[in-house]
C-alpha cells in the first residue's frame, strides 16, 4: 500500500478533525480548550496538557491548565501519554452544561502500551472541573471490546446525540486497532450519556468487519481515523461520518468515508454507505495517496435548510501536477441522508476561492464550521497549513467560504488569513503551520461564531512552543477587531518551551 505523507504530517502528525466549543458553565459564553500533547510535565517527557478558557466580553480569558497529575483528575501521569491529542465537547449527562471529553491515545493500560484512553471532565457552575472526572478505556466495566497494543483508542473522538434522548454520545476511533482477523483495520466504539453521564452498558463497537457496515475490510485501512457527526436527514438523531484510508481497486490510499445512521437505539449498520471520489455524483477521481476524507471531516449547515451537510477534507489531493495542493468536497444533507447531488469540489485553484494552489499546501487539513455573520447558514473555515506566505513557506493560511441557501458554500466573498494579514496579531514564521487546528464557538456571547486558529510550530520564546489566534465574528463575518493571540506566558498561564506545540488539538 502506497503512502502519501507531507511535511505538514511529518512534524505534527495526523490532520485535526473540526471541532465546536461548548459551554461548560452554562452561562451564554462557550469556553475554548486547548491541548499540547507534547508538553513536558514534571520532567516527563510528552506527558501532555490542556487550557481551558472561559468565555468573556473579550473571548476567551482566565485559562487554567489541567494535566494529568492535577489534583481530581483522573488517569495517571506518564511520560508519553500525548493527554489531550483530541478535545471533544458533548453535554453527557443532560445537565445543560457541558462535557469535555479529552484524547489520551497513547496511554498504558495496565500492562498494555499506548492501549489508549479517554478522560472525561464534567462541567459545572464554575466551568469545566476535575472532580468526578473519570477516564475510560476499553477495560473499564460494561465497555465492549479489549485492549491490544499500539490500539491508540482516543485517537479520535466525537459527540453526537446518536439515538435522540437529548443526551450526548461518544464515539472513540481506534484506527490502529485490529478488525477482527484484519490487522490495522480500525475500530470506532460509541458510548451513550445517560441522566448520570456516559455509560459502558450497551456500548457497541464497529468496524469495516461488522456485519452491513458498507467497505470491505483490508489490512492497515485505520477505519475510524476521522469522525463527525451530523443529522444529515433531519430526523433527530445524529448520524456519524468515519473516515477510512480506504483502498479502492489497484489504488491505494484513496480514503473514503462511510456513514452510520442514528436510530432510537443508537448507531446501526442498516442503511450504511461508503462514499468516494468514485462514487457516482461525486466530484473528482480517486487516486493513491489521496486520502479523501481520511483525517479531516466537518459537519455544518451550510445551506441553512436544518439537514446537516458533510464537508471533506483531502489535504493529499493533487490538482493537475501540483502535489499536495489539497482539495475539500461538499456532500449535502437530504431527507434520505447524505445525497451526491449538489456536491461540490473546492480548492485554491478553483475561480473564487482566495489564494493559488502550491505544492504541499494542504488545502483541506483542518476544517471547522461556524455562522461568523449569524445570517442562519454556517461558513466553513478551511486549514492551509502548508500555505507559503512570502519568504516563510509553510507558514500556513485558514481560507472561509460562506454558506449559501442555493449552493450550500459559495466562493463568492471567500477571503484567506494569515499571520501577514492586516490587524492579525503575530508575525509568519516558517513552519508556523496557522491553520493546523481550528475551532468556532461564541466566546463572547455576541450571538455569531468566532474563530481559533491554531498555530503549534509558532514559537513565541521557543521553537515551535505555539500559539492560538482568535477571530471575531461580526455582523460580515470574521474580522480583526479585538482579535487575540494565546500563548504560554501570554494570556496563558506555563512557559512554552521548544516544541510544546500548545495549540496542536482545539475545541
Amino acid at each position: 500500500m502506497i503512502l502519501t505523507i507531507t511535511l505538514v504530517t511529518a512534524m505534527l502528525g495526523a490532520f485535526m478533525s473540526p471541532a465546536q466549543a461548548g459551554d461548560a458553565n452554562n452561562n451564554g459564553r462557550d469556553e475554548l480548550a486547548v491541548g499540547s500533547p507534547r508538553e513536558d510535565v514534571s520532567d516527563l517527557e510528552d506527558a501532555g496538557a490542556m487550557w481551558i478558557f472561559d468565555g468573556s466580553t473579550n473571548g476567551p480569558a482566565n485559562g487554567t491548565l489541567i494535566n494529568e497529575g492535577t489534583s481530581g483528575a483522573a488517569g495517571t501521569l506518564e511520560a508519553g501519554d500525548g493527554f489531550a491529542n483530541r478535545l471533544v465537547w458533548g453535554d453527557f449527562n443532560g445537565d445543560s452544561r457541558d462535557d469535555l471529553a479529552v484524547g489520551v491515545s497513547d496511554q498504558d493500560v495496565s500492562d498494555v502500551e499506548d492501549a489508549g484512553a479517554v478522560t472525561v471532565f464534567l462541567g459545572s457552575n464554575d466551568g469545566v472541573t476535575t472532580t468526578d472526572s473519570k477516564q475510560w478505556t476499553l477495560t473499564t466495566a460494561d465497555v465492549v471490546g479489549s485492549t491490544g497494543e499500539d490500539d491508540s483508542w482516543g485517537e479520535t473522538i466525537a459527540t453526537g446525540d446518536f439515538n435522540g434522548d437529548t443526551y450526548d454520545d461518544l464515539a472513540v476511533g481506534a484506527p490502529s486497532r485490529d478488525a477482527g482477523a484484519v490487522p490495522g483495520g480500525g475500530m470506532v466504539t460509541v458510548l451513550y450519556g445517560s441522566s448520570t453521564g456516559l455509560k459502558g452498558l450497551g456500548s457497541t463497537e464497529w468496524s469495516e468487519d461488522t456485519t452491513g457496515v458498507a467497505g470491505s475490510a483490508d489490512d492497515f485501512e485505520r477505519f475510524g481515523s476521522a469522525l463527525a457527526a451530523g443529522d444529515f436527514n433531519n430526523d433527530g438523531r445524529d448520524d456519524l461520518a468515519i473516515g477510512v484510508r480506504e483502498n479502492i481497486g489497484s489504488e491505494g490510499s484513496v480514503g473514503a468515508v462511510t456513514v452510520l445512521k442514528g436510530s432510537a437505539t443508537g448507531i446501526i449498520a442498516t442503511g450504511s454507505k461508503q462514499w468516494n471520489q468514485d462514487t457516482s455524483g461525486v466530484p473528482g477521481a480517486g487516486e493513491t495517496g489521496d486520502n479523501w476524507g481520511t483525517d479531516v471531516l466537518a459537519t455544518g449547515d451550510f445551506d441553512g435548510n436544518g439537514r446537516d451537510d458533510l464537508a471533506i477534507g483531502a489535504p493529499s489531493e493533487n490538482i493537475g501536477s501540483i502535489e499536495s495542493a489539497g482539495a475539500v468536497t461538499l456532500l449535502k444533507g437530504s431527507s434520505s441522508g447524505l445525497t451526491a447531488t449538489g456536491s461540490k469540489v473546492w480548492h485554491e485553484d478553483t475561480s473564487g476561492v482566495a489564494g493559488a494552489a502550491e505544492e504541499q499546501d494542504n488545502f483541506g487539513s483542518a476544517l471547522a464550521a461556524g455562522d461568523f455573520d449569524d445570517n442562519g447558514r454556517d461558513d466553513l473555515a478551511i486549514g492551509v497549513a502548508g500555505e507559503s506566505i512570502g519568504a516563510s513557506d509553510f507558514a500556513g493560511a485558514v481560507v472561509v467560504m460562506k454558506g449559501s441557501s442555493s449552493s450550500g458554500l459559495t466562493t463568492s466573498g471567500s477571503k484567506q488569513w494569515h499571520a501577514n494579514t492586516s490587524g492579525v496579531p503575530g508575525a509568519t514564521g516558517y513552519r508556523d503551520y496557522f491553520g493546523y487546528s481550528l475551532a468556532t464557538g461564541d466566546f463572547n456571547s455576541g450571538d455569531r461564531d468566532d474563530l481559533a486558529i491554531g498555530v503549534p510550530g509558532d514559537g513565541p520564546g521557543a521553537a515551535h512552543a505555539g500559539s492560538v489566534v482568535v477571530l471575531r465574528g461580526s455582523s460580515t463575518g470574521l474580522g480583526t477587531t479585538s482579535a487575540l493571540e494565546i500563548y504560554q506566558g501570554f494570556n496563558a498561564p506555563g512557559v512554552g518551551e521548544i516544541s510544546d506545540e500548545f495549540g496542536t488539538a482545539l475545541n
